[in-house]
């Protein structure tokens, strides 16, 4: 069984089990839509619609339609329901909050994308948070199991505590400038909440103190390894209209 304990000063403490002593189980999504659909209906007071595309891995979002992978694999079907539950509060977030498209995507380079795709995500999460505040503890075991990642080196440890600092403005940072960038990511969240361009201008900025901090070299990680599995391709963001 795993345990989960909340950020304290930048620390947090996991226990996982070792993977090769978990029995994986398959759940299909047509088992948990009911459940999800009635479950957003209750936060928000509205009805979403929920679905499945063949072949995807990530949640999407698309023409008003919150997409899930058809089945999900897990140590338990309760690990599962809890999956396909923070996916669609991702999703749903993603709808309510900043449902629109970034315009002029052919701007954006790969990294820019990478980073702004990173900080809008957690934009809308911090929305949800705010309105829901036990929201939180679905999603935080996620992110905790970044911490099993295989990351070399001083370049993904600071992005992975900057993934921590994103989610928890408690969370401290080694790095000062970095740490200084993450509470003013929040100060403009907590004045600005509804605004999806702010991603976009904290995107550069950012991306400006990786490359001093001598990580811009490992921004690919960001999509690579450290994306929770409960979060979306971030397909949504580059489309000409997402809802």
């Amino acid at each position: 069984m795993e345990t989960v304990d909340v950020f304290d000063g930048g620390t947090a403490s996991v226990c996982w089990l070792p993977t090769a002593q978990l029995s994986m189980c398959e759940t299909a999504f047509a088992t948990q839509r009911r459940f999800l659909a009635l479950y957003l209906r209750s936060l928000w007071g509205r009805d979403f619609m929920l679905t499945t595309l063949p072949r995807i891995v990530r949640p999407r979002l698309a023409s008003n339609t919150l997409y899930f992978p058809e089945h999900v694999r897990g140590s338990d079907v309760f690990a599962n329901k809890r999956l396909y539950q923070a996916m669609a509060m991702h999703l749903a977030a993603h709808e309510v909050y900043g449902k629109r498209a970034f315009k002029n995507v052919d701007q954006f380079d790969y990294e820019a994308r990478t980073i702004i795709e990173w900080i809008e995500d957690a934009r809308v999460e911090q929305n949800v948070m705010h309105s829901f505040p036990g929201i939180r503890k679905q999603w935080l075991p996620f992110l905790m199991s970044l911490r099993t990642l295989p990351l070399q080196g001083v370049p993904g440890n600071l992005l992975l505590q900057l993934q921590y600092a994103l989610f928890d403005k408690r969370y401290v940072m080694s790095d000062v400038r970095l740490a200084a960038w993450a509470r003013r990511f929040h100060e403009c969240i907590m004045f600005n909440r509804y605004n999806s361009a702010l991603s976009i201008n904290l995107g550069y900025e950012l991306r400006d103190i990786l490359y001093q901090c001598g990580v811009g070299g490992d921004i690919s990680l960001l999509k690579a390894m450290l994306k929770p599995a409960y979060r979306d391709d971030g397909d949504c963001l580059w489309r000409v209209h997402c809802g």
